[in-house]
């Protein structure tokens, strides 16, 4: 059994991503969870920044946190469709960064 450390990026709050990833890689770890804290954190120039640094140090990111998922169930399980619609528009875009990462 390969057992292997992994750390949120949310430990870090309210550090920013971006600058703690190398903290992360002095640590030996090698696992890490994105935790996504706003929406300008989901932008294309963002996330590749994001693989950019965590591929030059070696850590592969295994799950992502998005920062809405306290609003989950007032996205997906209310009778208010436009909610709905736009919720799976918001959550399309966290599977799409989950593919890319």
């Amino acid at each position: 059994m390969n057992n292997k450390i992994g750390i949120s990026s949310g430990c870090y709050y309210p550090k920013l991503t971006e600058n703690i990833i190398k903290n992360i890689a002095d640590a030996a770890v090698s696992e890490m969870e994105f935790f996504i804290n706003t929406h300008s954190e989901m932008l294309p120039d963002y996330i590749k920044t994001i693989r950019n640094i965590t591929d030059y140090y070696g850590i592969h990111i295994n799950s992502v946190h998005p920062f809405t998922s306290f609003a989950e169930t007032y996205l997906f399980f209310s009778d208010y469709s436009r909610r709905f619609e736009d919720g799976i528009c918001i959550y399309d875009r966290y599977f799409e960064i989950c593919s890319f990462l």
